[in-house]
């Protein structure tokens, strides 16, 4: 058994590598946007901004550029992504989602969902599992071949609280 320096954690040997125990101190966050976001045009990636945070731990959005999550910690984590898609007219069109590490698009990471109907609320999501070294950031892309596909959350009823536009569940496996 070791300690390792870059994430804090107690190591052991399995199969010739050292792999870190999970255990006391794990980074999570759950944050969450209601701003609408709309593409200004289509076929070009704009960035998901996130203002707000339900709880946070060594994960954080970033004060300047609000569409980065920062990790403090290296490790691997589980990513839960949502969203709350609605449509303004009534044409085919698709809107693409995916993860940015550091600036660079996962390979094979990206959600397309379609809606071709006006009106039509439709809700979105992906999970996925990356490895993410101390200081490196995160931000949730999209773009949309049709600029009447928005990401937005719908307002409270007298018998539901409102929605957010889209969620992100940010859990340390290890």
């Amino acid at each position: 058994m070791v300690w390792t320096r870059d994430n804090g954690h107690a190591a052991v040997s399995l199969n010739g590598k050292y792999e870190p125990l999970s255990y006391g101190h794990n980074c999570r966050a759950q944050i969450y946007t209601t701003a609408t976001h709309s593409a200004a045009s289509s076929s070009t990636a704009y960035a998901i901004t996130w203002e707000n945070t339900v709880y946070s731990e060594d994960i954080e959005v970033d004060d300047t550029v609000t569409s980065r999550i920062n990790f403090a910690r290296a490790g691997t984590y589980q990513i839960d992504f949502s969203c709350e898609l609605i449509s303004s007219n009534s044409s085919s069109k698709s809107i693409y989602i995916w993860p940015r590490i550091n600036g660079v698009d996962i390979p094979f990471s990206t959600i397309v969902t379609s809606i071709n109907t006006n009106g039509t609320r439709l809700v979105t999501s992906r999970s996925g599992i990356f490895d993410v070294t101390a200081g490196d950031y995160l931000e949730a892309m999209f773009a949309v071949t049709d600029t009447a596909m928005i990401i937005q959350g719908s307002a409270a009823t007298a018998f539901a609280p409102a929605s957010p536009s889209a969620t992100m569940s940010v859990t340390q496996l290890r």
